[in-house]
Protein backbone atom coordinates (compact mmCIF):
# COMPACT_ATOMS: atom_id res chain seq x y z
CA UNK A 1 0.00 0.00 0.00
CA UNK A 2 1.92 3.14 -1.07
CA UNK A 3 0.27 5.70 0.58
CA UNK A 4 0.69 3.49 3.81
CA UNK A 5 4.65 3.50 3.43
CA UNK A 6 5.08 6.44 2.87
CA UNK A 7 4.90 6.80 -1.05
CA UNK A 8 2.46 8.35 -3.81
CA UNK A 9 0.04 6.47 -5.30
CA UNK A 10 -0.70 6.05 -9.40
CA UNK A 11 -4.22 5.32 -10.99
CA UNK A 12 -5.19 2.13 -12.76
CA UNK A 13 -7.96 0.56 -14.22
CA UNK A 14 -9.48 -2.58 -11.84
CA UNK A 15 -9.30 -4.63 -14.67
CA UNK A 16 -5.39 -3.77 -15.40
CA UNK A 17 -3.62 -7.32 -16.06
CA UNK A 18 -1.24 -8.49 -13.86
CA UNK A 19 2.09 -8.18 -16.03
CA UNK A 20 5.39 -8.95 -15.04
CA UNK A 21 6.32 -6.57 -12.04
CA UNK A 22 8.99 -4.00 -12.66
CA UNK A 23 12.88 -3.88 -11.64
CA UNK A 24 15.60 -5.49 -12.47
CA UNK A 25 15.96 -9.47 -14.44
CA UNK A 26 15.52 -11.89 -12.07
CA UNK A 27 17.30 -15.11 -13.06
CA UNK A 28 14.29 -18.16 -12.78
CA UNK A 29 16.87 -20.72 -11.71
CA UNK A 30 18.35 -19.03 -8.46
CA UNK A 31 15.19 -17.73 -7.45
CA UNK A 32 13.28 -21.54 -7.67
CA UNK A 33 16.60 -22.44 -5.38
CA UNK A 34 15.92 -19.91 -2.96
CA UNK A 35 12.51 -20.58 -2.72
CA UNK A 36 12.67 -24.48 -3.06
CA UNK A 37 14.69 -24.05 -0.01
CA UNK A 38 13.10 -21.49 2.13
CA UNK A 39 10.86 -22.90 4.82
CA UNK A 40 10.77 -25.46 8.19
CA UNK A 41 12.64 -28.97 7.51
CA UNK A 42 13.00 -31.88 9.82
CA UNK A 43 13.78 -35.64 9.13
CA UNK A 44 12.20 -37.27 11.53
CA UNK A 45 11.09 -39.40 9.11
CA UNK A 46 14.69 -40.61 8.33
CA UNK A 47 15.41 -40.67 11.86
CA UNK A 48 11.95 -43.04 12.52
CA UNK A 49 12.54 -45.16 10.39
CA UNK A 50 16.55 -45.55 11.02
CA UNK A 51 17.99 -49.11 12.95
CA UNK A 52 18.44 -48.64 16.52
CA UNK A 53 21.91 -48.91 15.84
CA UNK A 54 22.35 -45.68 13.99
CA UNK A 55 20.89 -43.61 16.52
CA UNK A 56 24.06 -43.06 18.41
CA UNK A 57 26.36 -40.01 19.10
CA UNK A 58 27.53 -38.38 16.45
CA UNK A 59 31.06 -39.77 15.62
CA UNK A 60 34.02 -39.00 13.21
CA UNK A 61 34.10 -42.65 12.79
CA UNK A 62 31.36 -44.48 13.30
CA UNK A 63 28.01 -44.36 11.73
CA UNK A 64 24.95 -42.68 13.25
CA UNK A 65 21.95 -40.77 12.03
CA UNK A 66 20.60 -38.20 14.30
CA UNK A 67 17.27 -36.13 14.45
CA UNK A 68 17.57 -32.05 13.25
CA UNK A 69 14.99 -29.37 13.17
CA UNK A 70 15.80 -26.94 10.13
CA UNK A 71 14.63 -23.12 8.90
CA UNK A 72 16.13 -22.08 5.82
CA UNK A 73 14.73 -17.83 5.31
CA UNK A 74 16.30 -15.68 2.41
CA UNK A 75 17.43 -12.38 3.95
CA UNK A 76 18.69 -9.53 2.76
CA UNK A 77 22.72 -9.41 3.09
CA UNK A 78 23.72 -7.08 0.30
CA UNK A 79 27.76 -7.35 0.71
CA UNK A 80 26.98 -11.12 -0.15
CA UNK A 81 24.81 -10.84 -2.86
CA UNK A 82 21.20 -10.88 -3.91
CA UNK A 83 20.00 -14.43 -3.35
CA UNK A 84 21.70 -15.04 0.26
CA UNK A 85 19.54 -17.88 2.34
CA UNK A 86 20.44 -18.48 6.45
CA UNK A 87 20.03 -21.37 7.72
CA UNK A 88 19.67 -22.68 11.28
CA UNK A 89 19.63 -26.40 12.86
CA UNK A 90 18.79 -27.32 16.02
CA UNK A 91 19.35 -30.66 17.40
CA UNK A 92 15.97 -32.83 17.94
CA UNK A 93 13.65 -29.71 17.48
CA UNK A 94 12.80 -26.19 17.27
CA UNK A 95 14.22 -25.39 20.70
CA UNK A 96 17.10 -27.74 20.51
CA UNK A 97 20.57 -26.50 20.79
CA UNK A 98 21.86 -25.01 17.50
CA UNK A 99 24.05 -27.48 15.49
CA UNK A 100 24.55 -25.68 12.34
CA UNK A 101 24.64 -21.74 11.45
CA UNK A 102 25.40 -21.10 7.71
CA UNK A 103 24.37 -18.06 5.33
CA UNK A 104 24.55 -19.75 1.53
CA UNK A 105 24.72 -16.81 -1.40
CA UNK A 106 23.90 -18.33 -4.63
CA UNK A 107 24.90 -16.66 -7.76
CA UNK A 108 25.95 -16.80 -11.59
CA UNK A 109 30.21 -17.02 -12.12
CA UNK A 110 31.98 -15.33 -14.94
CA UNK A 111 31.23 -18.49 -17.17
CA UNK A 112 27.48 -18.34 -16.08
CA UNK A 113 27.35 -21.38 -13.80
CA UNK A 114 25.37 -21.45 -10.63
CA UNK A 115 27.08 -21.72 -7.87
CA UNK A 116 27.13 -21.20 -3.89
CA UNK A 117 29.07 -19.80 -1.68
CA UNK A 118 29.66 -21.05 1.55
CA UNK A 119 30.00 -18.86 4.83
CA UNK A 120 30.46 -20.21 8.13
CA UNK A 121 29.63 -17.17 11.22
CA UNK A 122 32.92 -16.22 13.04
CA UNK A 123 30.26 -15.53 16.10
CA UNK A 124 26.84 -16.49 15.43
CA UNK A 125 25.26 -15.73 18.85
CA UNK A 126 23.75 -12.46 17.54
CA UNK A 127 21.66 -13.93 14.81
CA UNK A 128 20.54 -17.23 16.59
CA UNK A 129 17.06 -17.25 16.23
CA UNK A 130 16.77 -14.60 13.52
CA UNK A 131 15.40 -16.87 10.83
CA UNK A 132 12.38 -14.98 10.92
CA UNK A 133 13.88 -11.53 10.28
CA UNK A 134 15.10 -11.71 6.99
CA UNK A 135 16.11 -7.89 8.10
CA UNK A 136 18.43 -8.58 10.70
CA UNK A 137 21.42 -9.43 8.35
CA UNK A 138 21.55 -6.37 6.24
CA UNK A 139 25.23 -5.03 7.92
CA UNK A 140 26.83 -8.71 8.08
CA UNK A 141 30.14 -8.37 6.66
CA UNK A 142 32.33 -10.77 5.01
CA UNK A 143 34.83 -10.28 8.09
CA UNK A 144 32.15 -11.45 10.42
CA UNK A 145 32.30 -14.82 8.27
CA UNK A 146 34.84 -17.22 7.69
CA UNK A 147 33.77 -17.96 3.83
CA UNK A 148 35.04 -21.49 2.08
CA UNK A 149 38.20 -20.22 -0.59
CA UNK A 150 38.06 -20.10 -4.57
CA UNK A 151 37.43 -23.40 -5.91
CA UNK A 152 34.89 -24.54 -3.40
CA UNK A 153 32.24 -23.12 -4.07
CA UNK A 154 29.44 -25.81 -5.12
CA UNK A 155 28.38 -25.88 -8.43
CA UNK A 156 24.32 -26.30 -8.95
CA UNK A 157 22.23 -28.14 -11.96
CA UNK A 158 18.89 -28.30 -12.60
CA UNK A 159 18.49 -32.17 -12.83
CA UNK A 160 16.17 -33.60 -16.11
CA UNK A 161 13.35 -34.85 -13.94
CA UNK A 162 13.68 -31.72 -11.94
CA UNK A 163 14.92 -29.65 -8.71
CA UNK A 164 18.60 -29.27 -8.27
CA UNK A 165 21.79 -30.74 -7.32
CA UNK A 166 24.64 -28.70 -6.31
CA UNK A 167 28.40 -30.26 -4.69
CA UNK A 168 31.66 -29.88 -4.81
CA UNK A 169 34.28 -33.02 -4.40
CA UNK A 170 37.84 -32.56 -2.27
CA UNK A 171 39.74 -32.77 -4.95
CA UNK A 172 38.57 -29.39 -5.89
CA UNK A 173 37.85 -28.02 -2.72
CA UNK A 174 40.90 -28.15 0.02
CA UNK A 175 41.02 -25.85 3.08
CA UNK A 176 43.34 -25.01 6.07
CA UNK A 177 40.98 -25.33 9.40
CA UNK A 178 41.16 -23.15 12.55
CA UNK A 179 42.83 -26.06 13.69
CA UNK A 180 45.69 -25.66 11.23
CA UNK A 181 44.95 -29.10 9.67
CA UNK A 182 44.34 -29.32 5.80
CA UNK A 183 41.36 -30.85 4.72
CA UNK A 184 39.63 -31.66 1.31
CA UNK A 185 36.03 -30.76 1.23
CA UNK A 186 33.20 -33.10 -0.12
CA UNK A 187 29.38 -31.18 -0.28
CA UNK A 188 26.08 -32.07 -1.51
CA UNK A 189 22.84 -30.53 -1.60
CA UNK A 190 19.90 -32.22 -3.58
CA UNK A 191 17.09 -30.01 -3.80
CA UNK A 192 14.18 -32.78 -5.67
CA UNK A 193 11.38 -32.26 -7.46
CA UNK A 194 9.13 -34.56 -4.99
CA UNK A 195 10.10 -31.65 -2.51
CA UNK A 196 12.61 -33.64 -0.29
CA UNK A 197 15.95 -32.12 1.05
CA UNK A 198 19.19 -34.16 0.98
CA UNK A 199 22.53 -32.75 2.28
CA UNK A 200 26.03 -34.17 3.49
CA UNK A 201 29.04 -32.50 3.97
CA UNK A 202 32.66 -33.97 5.12
CA UNK A 203 36.32 -32.64 5.50
CA UNK A 204 39.04 -35.58 5.03
CA UNK A 205 42.57 -35.02 6.00
CA UNK A 206 45.63 -35.29 3.87
CA UNK A 207 46.39 -38.10 5.72
CA UNK A 208 42.81 -39.69 4.68
CA UNK A 209 41.08 -39.58 8.01
CA UNK A 210 37.77 -37.65 8.57
CA UNK A 211 38.04 -34.42 10.14
CA UNK A 212 34.08 -34.43 10.34
CA UNK A 213 31.80 -36.50 8.70
CA UNK A 214 27.87 -35.03 7.62
CA UNK A 215 26.09 -37.19 8.35
CA UNK A 216 28.92 -40.40 7.66
CA UNK A 217 25.68 -43.05 7.11
CA UNK A 218 24.03 -41.98 4.58
CA UNK A 219 22.82 -37.75 3.66
CA UNK A 220 20.26 -35.83 5.54
CA UNK A 221 16.54 -36.51 4.01
CA UNK A 222 15.06 -33.34 5.52
CA UNK A 223 11.00 -32.93 4.47
CA UNK A 224 9.08 -29.59 4.93
CA UNK A 225 7.29 -29.42 8.20
CA UNK A 226 3.28 -28.75 7.45
CA UNK A 227 1.96 -25.48 8.16
CA UNK A 228 -1.56 -26.00 9.14
CA UNK A 229 -2.20 -22.64 10.37
CA UNK A 230 -1.57 -21.10 6.86
CA UNK A 231 -3.26 -23.84 5.18
CA UNK A 232 -6.37 -22.95 7.09
CA UNK A 233 -6.03 -19.45 6.91
CA UNK A 234 -5.79 -19.51 2.92
CA UNK A 235 -9.48 -21.98 3.20
CA UNK A 236 -10.38 -19.26 5.58
CA UNK A 237 -9.69 -16.68 2.25
CA UNK A 238 -11.08 -18.76 0.28
CA UNK A 239 -14.27 -18.24 0.74
CA UNK A 240 -14.41 -14.58 -0.41
CA UNK A 241 -14.09 -16.56 -3.77
CA UNK A 242 -17.52 -17.67 -3.41
CA UNK A 243 -19.09 -14.37 -4.03
CA UNK A 244 -16.46 -13.24 -6.85
CA UNK A 245 -18.54 -9.70 -7.82
CA UNK A 246 -19.36 -8.54 -4.12
CA UNK A 247 -17.68 -5.64 -3.41
CA UNK A 248 -16.37 -4.62 0.41
CA UNK A 249 -16.74 -1.77 2.12
CA UNK A 250 -13.91 -1.04 4.26
CA UNK A 251 -12.63 1.61 7.07
CA UNK A 252 -9.65 3.28 8.74
CA UNK A 253 -9.76 1.52 12.13
CA UNK A 254 -6.30 2.88 12.93
CA UNK A 255 -3.69 5.34 11.72
CA UNK A 256 -1.00 6.53 14.04
CA UNK A 257 0.88 8.55 14.14
CA UNK A 258 -2.07 10.65 12.58
CA UNK A 259 -1.88 11.34 8.80
CA UNK A 260 -0.80 14.80 7.88
CA UNK A 261 -3.20 17.32 5.94
CA UNK A 262 -3.31 16.05 2.21
CA UNK A 263 -3.43 12.10 2.71
CA UNK A 264 -4.78 10.53 -0.15
CA UNK A 265 -7.26 7.78 2.62
CA UNK A 266 -8.44 10.86 4.28
CA UNK A 267 -12.44 10.97 3.38
CA UNK A 268 -12.22 8.49 0.85
CA UNK A 269 -14.41 5.47 0.34
CA UNK A 270 -12.46 2.25 0.54
CA UNK A 271 -13.50 -1.12 -1.47
CA UNK A 272 -11.97 -4.16 -1.76
CA UNK A 273 -13.37 -6.94 -4.22
CA UNK A 274 -12.04 -10.51 -5.64
CA UNK A 275 -10.22 -10.13 -9.24
CA UNK A 276 -8.15 -13.89 -9.13
CA UNK A 277 -8.86 -17.31 -7.08
CA UNK A 278 -7.09 -20.51 -7.87
CA UNK A 279 -6.26 -23.05 -5.92
CA UNK A 280 -2.98 -21.34 -4.63
CA UNK A 281 -3.18 -17.79 -5.32
CA UNK A 282 -5.97 -15.07 -4.42
CA UNK A 283 -5.42 -11.75 -5.81
CA UNK A 284 -7.73 -8.72 -4.01
CA UNK A 285 -7.61 -5.40 -5.71
CA UNK A 286 -7.57 -2.54 -3.15
CA UNK A 287 -9.33 0.65 -4.08
CA UNK A 288 -9.23 3.90 -2.46
CA UNK A 289 -11.89 6.33 -3.96
CA UNK A 290 -10.78 6.08 -7.96
CA UNK A 291 -7.64 4.97 -7.15
CA UNK A 292 -7.40 1.60 -8.13
CA UNK A 293 -3.51 1.24 -8.32
CA UNK A 294 -3.30 -1.33 -5.87
CA UNK A 295 -3.98 -5.20 -5.89
CA UNK A 296 -2.75 -7.46 -2.77
CA UNK A 297 -1.42 -11.08 -3.69
CA UNK A 298 -1.77 -14.17 -1.78
CA UNK A 299 0.10 -16.91 -3.12
CA UNK A 300 0.76 -20.63 -1.76
CA UNK A 301 4.35 -21.64 -1.46
CA UNK A 302 6.39 -24.52 -1.32
CA UNK A 303 7.44 -23.51 2.51
CA UNK A 304 3.95 -21.71 3.21
CA UNK A 305 1.96 -18.15 2.54
CA UNK A 306 3.64 -15.08 0.64
CA UNK A 307 1.57 -11.78 0.39
CA UNK A 308 2.78 -9.26 -2.82
CA UNK A 309 1.96 -5.83 -3.38
CA UNK A 310 0.78 -5.18 -7.08
CA UNK A 311 0.95 -1.76 -8.18
CA UNK A 312 -0.19 -0.37 -11.72
CA UNK A 313 -0.37 2.89 -14.31
CA UNK A 314 -3.62 3.78 -16.02
CA UNK A 315 -1.82 1.24 -19.09
CA UNK A 316 -1.59 -1.67 -16.77
CA UNK A 317 1.79 -1.58 -16.92
CA UNK A 318 4.04 -2.09 -13.68
CA UNK A 319 5.03 0.82 -10.81
CA UNK A 320 8.39 1.21 -10.21
CA UNK A 321 7.59 0.25 -6.46
CA UNK A 322 5.83 -2.88 -7.01
CA UNK A 323 5.92 -6.59 -6.26
CA UNK A 324 7.09 -6.10 -2.54
CA UNK A 325 5.67 -7.86 0.45
CA UNK A 326 7.39 -10.89 2.33
CA UNK A 327 6.67 -14.45 3.57
CA UNK A 328 4.68 -15.68 6.99
CA UNK A 329 7.55 -17.30 8.91
CA UNK A 330 5.88 -17.48 11.78
CA UNK A 331 3.81 -20.29 11.97
CA UNK A 332 0.53 -17.41 13.06
CA UNK A 333 -3.04 -18.74 13.46
CA UNK A 334 -6.09 -19.51 11.52
CA UNK A 335 -7.47 -16.30 11.37
CA UNK A 336 -4.27 -14.34 11.17
CA UNK A 337 -0.58 -14.38 9.45
CA UNK A 338 2.07 -11.41 9.48
CA UNK A 339 4.77 -11.09 6.84
CA UNK A 340 7.82 -9.62 7.23
CA UNK A 341 9.63 -7.59 4.78
CA UNK A 342 11.59 -9.97 2.43
CA UNK A 343 15.31 -9.55 0.70
CA UNK A 344 13.97 -8.22 -2.42
CA UNK A 345 11.45 -5.50 -0.57
CA UNK A 346 14.27 -4.48 1.17
CA UNK A 347 16.21 -4.05 -1.79
CA UNK A 348 14.06 -2.10 -3.73
CA UNK A 349 12.52 0.24 -0.66
CA UNK A 350 16.61 0.61 -0.07
CA UNK A 351 17.22 1.29 -3.87
CA UNK A 352 14.03 3.86 -4.23
CA UNK A 353 15.16 5.60 -1.03
CA UNK A 354 12.82 4.18 0.84
CA UNK A 355 14.74 2.78 3.52
CA UNK A 356 11.62 3.57 6.29
CA UNK A 357 10.21 0.61 4.84
CA UNK A 358 12.76 -2.33 5.14
CA UNK A 359 10.99 -3.29 8.29
CA UNK A 360 7.74 -3.08 7.26
CA UNK A 361 5.38 -6.07 8.95
CA UNK A 362 2.27 -6.72 7.22
CA UNK A 363 -0.61 -8.78 8.17
CA UNK A 364 -3.96 -10.12 7.26
CA UNK A 365 -6.81 -11.36 9.71
CA UNK A 366 -10.05 -13.06 8.49
CA UNK A 367 -13.43 -14.06 9.91
CA UNK A 368 -15.26 -15.92 7.74
CA UNK A 369 -18.65 -13.55 6.85
CA UNK A 370 -17.35 -10.69 9.58
CA UNK A 371 -14.63 -9.20 8.31
CA UNK A 372 -11.19 -9.14 6.70
CA UNK A 373 -8.36 -6.78 8.28
CA UNK A 374 -5.12 -5.34 6.22
CA UNK A 375 -2.49 -4.20 8.88
CA UNK A 376 0.86 -2.43 8.31
CA UNK A 377 3.23 -2.02 11.51
CA UNK A 378 6.70 -0.45 12.06
CA UNK A 379 8.73 -0.13 14.55
CA UNK A 380 8.92 2.85 16.41
CA UNK A 381 5.22 2.96 16.15
CA UNK A 382 3.56 3.29 12.96
CA UNK A 383 0.34 0.86 12.43
CA UNK A 384 -2.27 1.34 9.57
CA UNK A 385 -5.38 -1.06 9.99
CA UNK A 386 -8.25 -1.03 7.20
CA UNK A 387 -11.07 -3.32 8.74
CA UNK A 388 -13.78 -4.64 5.46
CA UNK A 389 -17.30 -5.66 6.47
CA UNK A 390 -17.29 -8.88 5.19
CA UNK A 391 -21.64 -9.51 6.86
CA UNK A 392 -24.22 -10.18 3.96
CA UNK A 393 -25.64 -6.84 2.63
Amino acid sequence: MLAACGLASVAVPAAAPLAAPAGPSRDADLEAIVDGLIGVWDNSAQYAAAPAALKVPPSVEGDWIDLQHARFTRVAAPALGSHVVYLEWRNGGPEGAISRQRLWSFRRDAAGRMVMDFYAFRDGSPYAGQGTSPQAFMAVTPEQLRGYPPGCELDFARRAEGGFFGAVSPERCSIVAASGRRMGILAEIDLRADGALGYRESGRLEDGRYAFRVPPTQPYRFERIARPAAAAFLDALRTLCTTPDRVYRGRIEVDEPPPAPGDPFTGKTLEMRVARCTADTIALPFAVGEDRSRTWIVRRTAGGLRLKHDHRHTDGSPDELTDYGGDALREGTTNRQSFEADAESIALFTRTGRSVSVVNVWSLEITPGERFVYELARPGGRLFRVVFDLRPP
